[in-house]
């Protein structure tokens, strides 16, 4: 649309559905991120980064796939940073009762880090939606 305060609707035909390609969708104060990380040892690993300065907290899910052990899980992921230091909060479940990774959050060289511990040592795979909210 390029009509003053118009909105802009998406109806697809049929049975269609609305499909955006790019992995970012950017809303004023908050953006949305589809991404994925693959881990093939039990040492932490980074699963996301995000600019400390541009961003105050993020919400993750998290999907969680160990196909060499026959396990999955998902996972919600709270993150929030004073500056100095970054706090996480992770609920989740699995299809074993157990955790299937252990997730921390730090500051580093302006960014913040969401870690991860897997239990296993086998190729595990974490597909993730991030929501991240301005200062």
């Amino acid at each position: 649309s390029n009509g003053s305060n118009a909105d802009i609707n998406i109806t697809p035909q049929g049975t269609g559905a609305t499909v955006i390609s790019n992995s970012d969708i950017n809303f004023d104060g908050a953006r949305i991120t589809y991404g994925t990380a693959t881990t093939t040892s039990s040492s932490a690993a980074n699963i996301d980064t995000f600019a400390s300065a541009t961003y105050r907290s993020a919400k993750y899910q998290v999907s969680i796939v160990d196909s060499t052990n026959t396990k999955f899980g998902i996972y919600e992921l709270f993150v929030t940073h004073d500056g100095s230091s970054a706090y996480i909060n992770a609920v989740g479940i699995s299809d074993t009762g157990e955790d299937l990774a252990t997730f921390s959050a730090d500051i580093d060289s302006g960014s913040v880090r969401v870690r991860v511990v897997p239990i296993s040592d086998a190729s595990t795979v974490f597909k993730f939606v991030r929501t991240v909210f301005t200062v």
